[in-house]
């Protein structure tokens, strides 16, 4: 048995060591879990994640990024392959989200450049609108915000950000990224998980167009358009009256006197229109004839004929009302009003909400249509009854029959006397 000796300096130098030592261990005491809660076991399960026996499902959703369903209770089960059961998600303090049991850290917050923070500035100005129908499938990209509320006949993928309602006649698909801040209304719908509804989801039948909002009537659109077509018109014929009077005034003599006849004319060119195209597209040179030549001659046919037809319109209701204006230019304006007073007429009473309302509105749509048509059908005849004004136009077709008499019989020579 041997025993240390520590000299003085030896002495010191332990009773360091063997204090520090004590604190070590003190401080590790002190630090050690007194709770199991606070227990950190990687890979290990919290009980809120564990499935209950009596769990029903009702919901089962299986895609590339995994499976998941849902309970009675509306939770969402994850399916860990690894371990073949369903386990639930939870969320720690921090807000970190845990999956699969399995703690994250939580990632450090990073500070954009200041090319990034532009960018993202960017991405919200741009954030575009989407109404109205939509024939086809749409498609949300990540990093896209779009203002809804969304209608489309085709399939809707969400993969960015949605504020509105969003509504398919197929199905809509919620990726992890996506997120709806509205309603969701389709026959299928689909949300990965990560994917947020922040509305209702309606899944079954097809969503009836005249529930969605963004079909409702625009009070100003329909009566804008209208005031806009009769700014126009008025220019236009105002310039017409003022630089070929003498053909409008031919046009206007060939309605008065031949409107029937007018009507039939023009409506066998709008019969015959498009074979004549198509024949002159058969050669080279006809091409630029039908595409270019015969559209710009209908289109100045049928100004002509609009403003004839405007014009015999005023001056009889001038007739009925004032007993007569000789001026053209009050004639026409006289008679353009009223052939657009339908169309102002039935946008106002479209802008209204109601049956009776939608029901006048269709009624004087259906009139202004069929006077319309009537009035361009008529001029346009009109126009080619009078070879676009230079011409007078006959009441009645001029026929003349030239029938050839009997031709009375040859004379009959005298008898010749017989010589005894």
């Amino acid at each position: 048995m041997s025993v240390m000796i520590f000299s003085g300096k030896n002495r010191d130098y332990a009773l360091m060591l063997f204090t520090a030592v004590i604190l070590l261990l003190c401080g590790l005491a002190r630090g050690a879990p007194t709770n199991e809660n606070d227990l950190i076991v990687e890979g290990a399960i919290p009980e809120s994640s564990v499935l209950p026996e009596d769990t029903v499902f009702y919901e089962l959703h299986v895609s590339p990024d995994g499976a998941y369903a849902v309970d009675s209770a509306g939770k969402e089960w994850e399916f860990d392959f690894e371990t073949d059961e369903f386990i639930g998600e939870e969320t720690r303090r921090s807000g970190t989200k845990t999956v699969f049991g399995k703690r994250r850290p939580e990632p450090a917050p990073t500070v954009p450049e200041l090319p990034d923070i532009e960018e993202i500035t960017k991405n919200i100005e741009k954030s575009k609108k989407m109404k109205g129908l939509k024939l086809g499938a749409v498609t949300i990209d990540t990093d896209e915000k779009v203002r809804g509320p969304i209608v489309a006949m085709g399939p809707v993928i969400v993969r960015g950000k949605v504020i509105g309602d969003v509504f398919s006649y197929q199905n809509i698909t919620v990726t992890s990224t996506g997120i709806i801040t509205g309603d969701a209304r389709a026959p299928k719908i689909e949300k990965l998980p990560g994917g947020l509804i922040m509305g209702d989801r309606i899944e079954g039948d097809l969503p009836q167009l005249p529930d969605v909002n963004v079909f409702a009537e625009n009070s100003h659109v329909a009566l804008i358009v209208s005031i806009i077509i009769l700014i126009a018109l008025l220019i236009f014929g105002l310039l017409t009256i003022a630089l070929f009077s003498r053909p409008v005034e031919r046009v206007k003599v060939c309605l008065q006197k031949s409107f029937i006849k007018s009507f039939f004319i023009g409506l066998l060119t709008w019969v015959i229109y498009t074979p004549v195209m198509g024949l002159l597209t058969l050669t080279i040179i006809g091409i630029p004839v039908a595409l270019i030549a015969l559209p710009i001659l209908l289109v100045l046919a049928l100004i002509l004929g609009i403003v004839a037809f405007s014009q015999l319109t005023g001056e009889k209701l001038s007739g009925y009302i004032s007993g007569g204006s000789k001026s053209r230019l009050s004639q026409f304006v006289t008679g353009i009003l009223f052939l657009m007073i339908f169309w102002i007429i039935m946008s106002l009473f479209m802008a209204g909400s109601g049956g009776v309302s939608e029901g006048f509105g269709i009624l004087f749509l259906v009139l202004s249509i069929i006077i319309w048509s009537i009035g361009l059908t008529a001029g346009l005849g009109a126009v080619i009854l009078t070879r676009f004004g230079r011409q007078e136009c006959k009441a009645t077709l001029d026929i003349t029959i030239k029938a050839d008499g009997a031709k009375p019989p040859p004379p009959t020579p005298p008898p010749l006397s017989s010589e005894n």
